[in-house]
């Protein structure tokens, strides 16, 4: 069984946006992440191996307070974005659960519930120093989340820090109203009187399929660098061990790595119209024939005919 953590892209594609408009120069390894969808999945922790850089080498010290708009949106635009829909924050509370723990992280949630509130609790079992943004980030998407709702006293919205002050250093004093050294992450809202139970029904912690994950750790690599090898590198198995499990799925490897390529392919073609000279290079091929074969291997036919079947859709 792989295990391995992710989570979708865009988190990390708005800290670059960010990055990119205070000019700050990220190394170049994390390039290739702006050319990828927002939803494509990435290993978990490449959002904090990134803001471990900005805190390391930018001259800003407290950059989280400006990045958090940039992660946050618009009031109303983090819910909508992750699909969230409810009428009452508890509600929307146990919603956000259900979508975060299945679609946009491999982080383990726990939803409690009485008659008068909803707990959701993420568990923490290290206290390795970058990650105090994760709680940043989740306290940021949760506020966002119910930021319909912000006019909610202390005695309806309740939040508990699993670390101590100091660990949280400078950026302590920007949660409000909260509870440090709980061994968990938790956020407690009080449910509307008239409110039955809302969690019987909330699907939490669904497995994230081997496929998915593999796709993930092959959308680490940059298009050039794609290879079973590098893949199981990143999943951190060896390649004998990845092509066991994917005999295990009944997916070919050859078959399996040219679907990886034709998709991040794919993607680059439509975004950057279908500039196939940029593509060719930036996917390792000494000229456009690479192209037009993997086209052919995957979907029977060249780029130019494939281009003009979706025009027809």
């Amino acid at each position: 069984m792989i295990k391995y953590s992710v989570r979708p892209a865009a988190s990390t594609q708005r800290l670059l946006t960010y990055c990119d408009d205070i000019r700050f120069s990220m190394p170049k390894s994390f390039d290739h992440f702006k050319n990828l969808d927002s939803t494509d999945l990435i290993s978990g922790q490449t959002i904090f191996t990134a803001l471990d850089t900005v805190e390391k080498h930018s001259e800003d010290k407290f950059f989280y307070y400006e990045l958090e708009s940039y992660i946050q949106g618009n009031e109303g635009s983090m819910a909508k974005h992750l699909g969230v829909q409810a009428k009452t924050p508890a509600a929307m509370l146990a919603c956000f659960a259900s979508i975060y723990s299945s679609k946009l992280s491999s982080t383990k949630l726990q939803l409690l519930e009485t008659d008068s509130e909803v707990k959701l609790i993420s568990q923490r079992f290290s206290n390795h120093a970058v990650l105090k943004y994760g709680d940043l980030m989740l306290h940021t998407t949760i506020k966002s989340i119910l930021s319909p709702f912000m006019t909610l006293s202390s005695q309806d919205l309740n939040i508990e820090l699993p670390f101590d002050k100091r660990f949280y250093g400078k950026y302590a004093d920007k949660f409000e109203t909260v509870y440090f050294d709980t061994n968990a992450f938790s956020i407690t809202v009080a449910k509307h009187p008239s409110e039955g139970r809302l969690i019987e029904k909330v699907s939490l912690n669904s497995s994230i399929p081997t496929l998915h994950k593999i796709n993930a750790a092959a959308n680490m690599l940059p298009p050039d660098k794609l290879s079973l090898n590098n893949i199981a590198f990143n999943l951190g198995c060896s390649e004998r061990q990845l092509l066991k499990t994917l005999h295990t799925l009944s997916m070919p490897a050859t078959a399996t790595l040219q679907h990886i390529k034709f998709q991040r392919l794919k993607s680059q073609l439509i975004r950057e119209k279908w500039n196939l000279k940029k593509a060719a290079i930036d996917f390792g091929y000494n000229d456009q024939s690479g192209l037009t074969k993997l086209f052919k291997n995957v979907v029977g036919v060249p780029p130019s005919e494939y281009r003009k079947n979706l025009a027809a859709l």
